[in-house]
């Protein structure tokens, strides 16, 4: 990817992570509710747990930590079968007994983080389950002279919680291998910048990718030399418990903490935050995108290959333009169709579609609103191919429809019509259609087209006629 280009995306970044202001980057305070967690309620389960959780996963990608639980036969029972009702985590972890906050922990971890984070991923496609460690804490007033505090991770490393249903009590806590590398906060980089009047200097992802707690140290440290004063590090001890909001309301300076979070951090626009990531990382882009960040625009008069009729695969009528969108859609980066309501923009999406599936090509159809996308289903069923596409309004409530639609079209695929009797059909369909087209442009040819006079024959058939309307009128004249 040109140097150039990096730039840009780079911007892009910048402008994302600068708008993250309200979200976990930089207000990942622990919640009553289970979402966020401090790392030293893992003391409830063995005193040595989160420092062997912090060692653990943030040395490598195959970084684990395992432990049991005590809890009872009856709600591991439901537990498996999701049945069982959850204990109020706050109160469980600070006041209950040693089995009811070992209980509360088993189920805020696999019942609360686990599957809120599946959940999220299936839905969005990232994602939001992390250890943050460590933390910078830091109180400024705003424009308008309001104190605000932040406790922001200043690295965030992907995780995966586990409850195997094989061992009672279990929980498994590892790095999430297919979610990368951890991450560097920019946000946090951003508001330092905006409000300490202070750069850090980005680390680089071989500094912090594989990294012992002795080097993560060290390359905090140089992160915040600069700040005056420069906040203390000391990151090799067991991580602390996080001070309550009195507790670091009373400190005077920015503080790197030795404690971590446990759970849920989202921010807005994640998703297409991880998709720029990847884009800077692989060092690959597409022509179209290319084009987007240069600003360049692109030849827009295309050469259009009509196919011949048996490589055609509307299912609905078509006028020339509408045709012609369809030829374009095979090949390019991309396009755009658009006109006013009624010119045809549904049904020439259904006849593309269409096309695409009768090449072998999967599609995935995306609307902004409901309605829209159930004008395209209506269409696409109407003409014969509802079994060939599922509709997905909302990831949860569609997900049993869709997977019973697909197993009932894999049931159904033997009574269908066999491929080669429906292609056979339509070869003959198509030959018949090129033969009566032939004919009518042979018609046209001779109708149209110039002789040995150099006029068409329908021009000749014109002069004819007035030759012989004005013989006509001599002829009465004379009379």
């Amino acid at each position: 990817m040109p140097a150039a280009n990096d730039i840009v995306i780079q911007r892009y970044l910048d402008r994302l992570h600068h708008s993250a202001r309200r979200s976990g980057l930089l207000y990942a305070f622990p919640t009553k509710s289970v979402k966020r967690l401090d790392l030293t309620r893992l003391r409830v389960a063995d005193t040595s747990l989160p420092n062997e959780a912090i060692t653990r996963l943030i040395k490598s990608e195959g970084g684990k930590l395992q432990f049991d639980l005590d809890i009872s036969q009856q709600e591991f029972d439901d537990e498996a079968i999701g049945q069982s009702g959850q204990p109020t985590v706050s109160t469980a972890l600070a006041k209950g007994s040693e089995k009811s906050a070992q209980r509360a922990l088993y189920y805020a971890l696999t019942r609360g983080l686990a599957r809120t984070a599946e959940a999220f991923k299936r839905e969005t496609g990232v994602r939001s389950l992390w250890l943050a460690y460590p933390l910078f804490y830091a109180r400024v007033e705003d424009e308008m002279g309001k104190l605000a505090n932040i406790l922001s991770p200043v690295f965030l490393w992907p995780i995966k919680i586990e409850g195997p249903l094989q061992f009672q009590g279990r929980v498994v806590i590892s790095r999430d291998e297919d979610a990368g590398r951890p991450k560097y906060n920019k946000a946090l980089d951003i508001w330092i910048t905006e409000h300490l009047s202070f750069n850090p200097d980005d680390p680089s992802r071989d500094e912090f990718d594989e990294i012992s707690r002795t080097q993560l140290e060290d390359v905090v440290r140089r992160l915040y030399q600069g700040l005056r004063p420069a906040p203390a590090v000391s990151m090799l001890d067991d991580p602390l418990p996080i001070p309550d909001r009195q507790s670091l309301e009373k400190l005077s300076s920015p503080r790197v903490l030795n404690s971590a979070v446990l759970g849920l951090i989202q921010w807005e626009n994640q998703a297409l935050t991880h998709d720029l990531e990847n884009l800077l990382k692989d060092s690959k882009t597409t022509d179209l995108l290319n084009d987007f960040l240069s600003g360049k625009g692109r030849e827009t008069n295309r050469e259009i290959v009509i196919p011949p009729e048996h490589d055609r695969f509307h299912v609905t009528d078509a006028d020339p333009s509408q045709e012609r969108a369809v030829w374009l859609a095979r090949s390019g980066p991309g396009l755009v169709v658009h006109g006013p309501p009624g010119t045809g923009k549904s049904q020439t999406i259904v006849n593309m579609v269409a096309d695409s599936l009768a090449h072998g090509q999967r599609v995935l159809v995306i609307c902004q609103k409901r309605a829209a996308i159930d004008v395209v289903a209506a269409r696409l069923k109407a003409h014969g191919l509802g079994e060939l596409f599922c509709v997905v309004h909302d990831s949860e409530s569609d997900r049993t429809k869709t997977i019973r639609g697909i197993k009932n079209q894999i049931a159904d695929f033997n009574s269908r019509a066999t491929t080669t009797t429906v292609t056979i059909r339509r070869s003959q369909l198509a030959k018949e259609i090129e033969r009566l087209e032939n004919q009518l442009s042979e018609y046209s040819e001779a109708v149209c087209g110039l002789g040995g006079f150099g006029l068409a024959y329908r021009d000749l058939l014109a002069k004819a006629a007035k030759l012989c309307a004005g013989s006509e009128r001599v002829h009465r004249s004379m009379i």
